[in-house]
């Protein structure tokens, strides 16, 4: 248990990011600042958060568990909806729009990782000091 937590505490974290994020009441929320008025604010908010925890799902668990793009997309859509189901009890409603963005962002998240992570890494290696 130790190993793992060790290895995935970055994942563990930006759950917690997104857990408070997504069950604070509607009533915390800020309503004046001008981003809330925007179309769809909250979709682009949870392609946002998704897309991080995609990002960093596969920086931890890829090379280290087979099937790491799988895992990565069955915990967000596990979290996603366990989040969805959950909302109504803290005063927000549950949309499957939201979760579809969840999915997205995830998706974005791992693509961002498995195009920029080698190109770090290479980058990494070549410079020596």
């Amino acid at each position: 248990m130790k190993f793992f937590i060790s290895q995935f505490y970055k994942t563990f974290i930006w759950t917690s990011v997104i857990l408070i994020l997504c069950l604070l009441p509607r009533s915390t929320e800020p309503t004046e600042f001008w981003l809330f008025k925007l179309p769809h604010f909250d979709k682009m908010v949870h392609i946002g958060l998704y897309s991080i925890l995609g990002f960093i799902m596969m920086f931890d668990i890829n090379g280290k568990i087979k099937h790491a793009f799988f895992i990565c997309v069955g915990y967000s859509i596990f979290l996603g909806g366990i989040i969805e189901l959950i909302q109504p009890l803290v005063g927000r409603t549950n949309e499957l729009t939201d979760l579809c963005a969840d999915f997205t962002g995830c998706l974005l998240g791992i693509i961002l990782n498995i195009y920029f992570l080698p190109k770090i890494n290479k980058n990494k290696k070549g410079h020596t000091v």
